[in-house]
C-alpha cells in the first residue's frame, strides 16, 4: 500500500487569521510543497478573497485544512484508499479531522468554510467528516 500523508507547513500567526478553510484532501502538488490550495483551485480562491475584499493578504488571514490529510492524485482515489485502510480507520481519520478543525475554530473564534466537489451526503466518501 502507497499511502501518502500530507499537511500545510506554512506556519501562521494565529492573531492574523480571519478564515478556516477546509478543502477535499490534498493532491500531488499540495504533497510535494507541503502547502495546501495551490493548483488553479487555490488560484480562484485567492482570487474571490481579494476581490471580494474578506482578506488583505490570504496566506496571513486563512489557514487551511483538508476534511483528511490522506493525498491521492485526485479525490476520487481516497476511494481506493478507503478499502485499503478500511472504513472504519478512514472514517476514524475524517472525524478526528473534524474535530481538530472545530476545536482550532472554537478556540480562535473564527469561521470555517468548507469547500469542494465531493458531497457530506450518507454514502459519500466525506459522509462522516
Amino acid at each position: 500500500m502507497n499511502l501518502k500523508i500530507s499537511f500545510d507547513n506554512n506556519l501562521k500567526d494565529f492573531n492574523k487569521l480571519k478564515y478556516i478553510i477546509v478543502g477535499n484532501n490534498p493532491g500531488n502538488d499540495e504533497y510535494k510543497e507541503g502547502k495546501y490550495f495551490i493548483g488553479s483551485s487555490g488560484t480562484t480562491l485567492r482570487k474571490h478573497f481579494l476581490e471580494n475584499n474578506l482578506v488583505s493578504n490570504f496566506d496571513e488571514e486563512c489557514i487551511i485544512f483538508n476534511k483528511t490529510f490522506l493525498s491521492t492524485k485526485g479525490t476520487d482515489g481516497l476511494i481506493q484508499v478507503k478499502k485499503d485502510i478500511g472504513e472504519k480507520n478512514f472514517n476514524n481519520i475524517l472525524i478526528h479531522t473534524a474535530h481538530e478543525i472545530a476545536n482550532f475554530s472554537n478556540n480562535l473564534d473564527i469561521p470555517i468554510f468548507i469547500l469542494g466537489k465531493s458531497k457530506l451526503d450518507k454514502g459519500k466518501i466525506f459522509h462522516p467528516f
